[in-house]
């Protein structure tokens, strides 16, 4: 597990994904939990398009721009 990186919108999934071992990054779902973060996520982020992938290790998003990648934002 310490070699996996969850992305969970919940309090409970964090808490699971902290507890398995597993870094977590939190995008708060106002849906859930009315969109409280917590301090057990390795990273709480407002969207996907501000995940940073190179504290994790893994590679930049240098072939991809903001624009080009389809996430749907959803307005609260």
């Amino acid at each position: 597990p310490k070699n996996v990186l969850v992305f969970e919108d919940s309090l409970d999934g964090v808490t699971s994904a902290i507890a398995a071992g597993a870094q977590c990054v939190m995008i708060p779902d106002y849906r859930v939990d009315n969109g409280n973060a917590t301090t057990e996520a390795t990273v709480v982020i407002k969207s996907l398009n501000d995940f940073d992938p190179i504290p994790f290790g893994l590679p930049p998003f240098h072939q991809f721009s903001k624009s080009k990648m389809n996430f749907k934002q959803i307005k609260h």
